[in-house]
């Protein structure tokens, strides 16, 4: 029989513990030995239930008489529930391997669990209603209904596109032009895509094809892409990158001027600078030096033809494909985020040369962290005008982001 409880421990990790999803879901199968089938629908259940969280608790609450349950019990009934009505396995099979499961951790409530799944499989799904459009937003998107509020506000014609999950999966990718020409990697591809700016946008996986193993494509979001096209930097400039973990814009401005250039690429985690060290050797960047820092307090000694603060932010823009945050982050959080990006803002400024550029940008769609950042940060420091300004909403290909480019006067 089936056993489920690598789901169990995994969803209980990102759900209680506040795991990262794709972090729990890496090292558990690097951990186990899963085959391709079975990795592939271990992965399947925790995105499922964990994406779907509050419309599973709205099915289970017809069902369940006490919603004071074990912790454990409330996941494997969100698993029945998502496994019954989506997943094409057999019911029979998905009830005595959750019904098992039940019993080796709990075995009290056996009997619920069994009865609520049985009823499942009996029954339609349960229709929500529509009067409150907030509240039926939150259930059927799965979203905390105080986030969706706060997006509705903001966003109100296009909310419902903004909370909906993808649909299709696209694979984001650019060519790595210090190992070959964009031109001839093209010619080389025998699938479907397209080719917007430097963004290969395809639903063809090529993680696993020679293009990966020869370093000559690089997987990056098209509208973290544009980041670096909108800094346009220049042959011989020097260009400070003051929160660059993982170092992808970093890279991509380097492969952009061929490693003509200086980049000085920061962050306050010392194994994250090491990791950006060891992914420029691989993909043969040369041009950076990494500082370790809190580049809010760090004292540069020198000032630099383009400075790209790439801010922390609230991540509003990735919950289509992280989506774990919509649970995790809290307004306190919003708040305090707020507060570092002025700072670091207030330390960027300092450090951008005259007549040189200033971008901005972050991957949330929250006006607070983007537009009006900008206007709070303009009326401190007028020697700086807007040059350019890009925002995305999130799409099936694509994140939600915001650059904004100054110039120094």
């Amino acid at each position: 029989m089936e056993s489920y409880a690598l789901e169990l421990n995994a969803i209980d990790k990102i759900i209680n513990g506040k795991g990262f999803i794709n972090l729990v879901i890496n090292n558990t199968l690097k951990t186990t030995k899963l085959d391709e089938s079975r990795a592939s629908l271990f992965t399947k259940i925790v995105y499922g239930v964990v994406e779907n969280k509050i419309y599973l608790d709205y099915q289970l609450s017809f069902y369940l008489k006490n919603d004071k349950i074990a912790q454990d019990i409330k996941t494997i009934l969100r698993m029945g529930c998502y496994m019954i009505y989506f997943l094409n396995l057999p019911n029979y099979h998905i009830i005595d391997s959750l019904v098992e499961l039940t019993k080796e951790k709990y075995s009290n409530y056996t009997k619920m669990v069994n009865a609520i799944l049985r009823n499942f499989t009996r029954n339609e799904l349960k229709e929500i209603p529509k009067d409150d459009l907030k509240k039926y937003y939150s259930i059927k998107y799965s979203y905390p209904i105080a986030l969706v509020g706060f997006l509705m506000k903001q966003y109100p014609n296009d909310i419902e596109n903004i909370l909906k999950p993808s649909t299709d999966i696209y694979n984001t990718y650019r060519v790595n032009t210090i190992k070959i020409k964009e031109a001839d990697l093209l010619k080389q591809f025998n699938f479907e895509y397209e080719l917007i700016d430097s963004a290969i946008i395809t639903k063809t996986n090529l993680s696993k094809k020679d293009y990966f193993k020869k370093n000559y494509l690089v997987y990056q979001d098209y509208a973290s892409q544009m980041v670096s096209i909108v800094m346009d930097p220049k042959k011989n400039d020097k260009i400070l990158d003051m929160c660059s973990a993982p170092g992808s814009k970093s890279f991509h401005m380097a492969s952009m001027l061929n490693n003509e250039c200086s980049i000085t690429s920061c962050d306050i985690y010392e194994h994250k600078t090491k990791l950006i060290e060891d992914e420029a050797k691989r993909l043969g960047v040369t041009c950076i030096k990494t500082i370790t820092c809190d580049s809010a307090l760090y004292d540069f000694q020198e000032e630099y033809d383009c400075v790209l603060l790439d801010a922390p932010c609230s991540g509003l823009g990735v919950m289509k494909h992280k989506c774990d945050l919509k649970y995790h982050i809290t307004f306190k959080d919003i708040e305090d985020i707020i507060v570092l990006q002025k700072s670091l803002l207030g330390k960027a400024c300092k450090v951008v040369k005259t007549g040189g550029k200033l971008v901005y940008s972050t991957c949330t769609i929250n006006k607070e962290e983007n537009e009006e950042m900008i206007k709070y940060f303009l009326k401190k420091h007028k020697e700086f005008e807007v040059v350019k300004t890009i925002s995305f909403l999130p799409t099936d290909k694509h994140d939600g982001f915001f650059i904004c480019k100054m110039i120094k006067k």
